[in-house]
């Protein structure tokens, strides 16, 4: 999802969990030649549903962000709150339909 949304000319800041804790809090990474912002934070992802919401808001704070693309489990809860407040599109995934899928294909 990133590497196309990169091709076809957005800008994308990731947010996701910093489960283990060699990974930094921050980086850049480039992908065709575009940068890629990713912020980490909290240790695990059950954290991620804490920090990860005060963490989203500052992001929409600071950059014109047009859509949040989540999966289940516990990004879910955050992309809902923040969808109540700032009104974005949503893109949800949902990756036990994934791996159903996976048996029907294979």
């Amino acid at each position: 999802m990133i590497a196309g949304l990169v091709v076809r000319g957005y800008d994308v800041i990731v947010l996701t969990s910093k489960y283990t804790e060699h990974l930094a809090s921050h980086e850049t990474i480039s992908y065709d030649g575009k940068d890629v912002t990713v912020h980490r934070v909290g240790h695990n992802r059950y954290d991620f549903m804490r920090y990860g919401l005060w963490k989203a808001m500052r992001l929409l704070k600071k950059h014109d962000i047009d859509l949040v693309q989540t999966t289940t489990f516990n990004a879910a809860l955050v992309a809902g709150i923040l969808r109540l407040f700032v009104k974005i599109p949503t893109v949800l995934h949902v990756h036990e339909v994934y791996v159903q899928l996976r048996y029907t294909f294979f």
